[in-house]
């Protein structure tokens, strides 16, 4: 049985070769850059065309403070996926709530400086930002990406940054990588429940992905000797998406209040 990964260096890593006619892989000072050039890279991979960027960061469980140069490293990574020029972005929170490895999206929206509502904020230095939860099916009766979409239409954003849990295929990853894409999302596609897709081709407008893996599959005989998928999560994974979140939703904020100083942005959300 393969093992399930939204990561896209893993996919690159479990075809067990060094190059892939379609893909270009660089590693630079811990962040990996998989570039999907066309579709046979697309299909050699399972993944969409476009750029995944994996960042390695310290184990989120074990650090005490965000306030380094991470935040830095992963705003300037948006900031390059993002488009060149754009004047307003929407943040959408995936995941549920209720179940701790899922969370990470929702969580995040804690620590976004939401700002659209605030009139001529942008001549104070801020960008726009406005953010949502966007729930899952089970609780809203209503697909991430319909909903997403309905929102769209509505504040009209330059860009969205989608935010989720992943799934990766390694145990190390967890609450180690952040991975960042500018080919959108279709959510729960790591752990084999395919949702609607969240990208420019559904919504019209650029989507960018982030995300931290908190879980794993693994593969475990039961007495009738079948195999049967599960997927688990380490026992310090309430402090992986609470600093998770901190650090994503601080990343996005030192992204697109580019002009505000990251102590700023730690005061005015206390």
């Amino acid at each position: 049985m393969p093992f399930r990964t939204d990561i896209a260096f893993e996919c690159f890593e479990n075809q067990g070769k060094t190059e892939l006619e379609g893909v270009v892989v660089r590693e630079e000072n811990g962040i990996t850059t998989v570039d999907i050039l066309n579709e046979i890279g697309a299909k050699k991979l399972e993944k969409e065309i476009g750029r995944y960027v994996t960042c390695e960061v310290p184990e989120l469980s074990d650090c005490t403070d965000i306030y380094d140069e991470r935040l830095k490293k992963i705003s300037d990574i948006l900031k390059s996926l993002l488009p060149k020029k754009y004047q307003s972005v929407m943040v959408a929170g995936l995941g549920n709530e209720q179940i701790t490895a899922d969370a990470l999206g929702v969580q995040t929206l804690k620590y976004v400086l939401s700002t659209r509502h605030i009139q001529g904020v942008e001549n104070n230095g801020f960008g726009s930002i406005c953010a949502f939860p966007a729930g899952v099916l089970g609780e809203t009766g209503i697909e991430s990406a319909e909903m997403v979409g309905g929102l769209v239409k509505t504040v009209n954003p330059d860009a969205v940054i989608v935010v989720d849990a992943l799934a990766a295929s390694d145990v190390s990853r967890l609450g180690t990588t952040i991975q960042m894409s500018d080919t959108g999302i279709m959510p729960g596609s790591g752990v084999g429940n395919y949702r609607s897709e969240i990208s420019k081709n559904t919504l019209g407008v650029p989507v960018v992905s982030i995300g931290i893996p908190t879980v794993v599959s693994t593969s475990i005989f039961s007495q009738s000797i079948s195999e049967n998928e599960h997927y688990v999560t380490p026992r310090e994974i309430d402090t992986i998406i609470q600093k998770g979140a901190k650090i994503i939703g601080m990343s996005i904020n030192a992204c697109v209040h580019s002009k505000i100083s990251i102590k700023d942005l730690f005061f005015l959300l206390g």
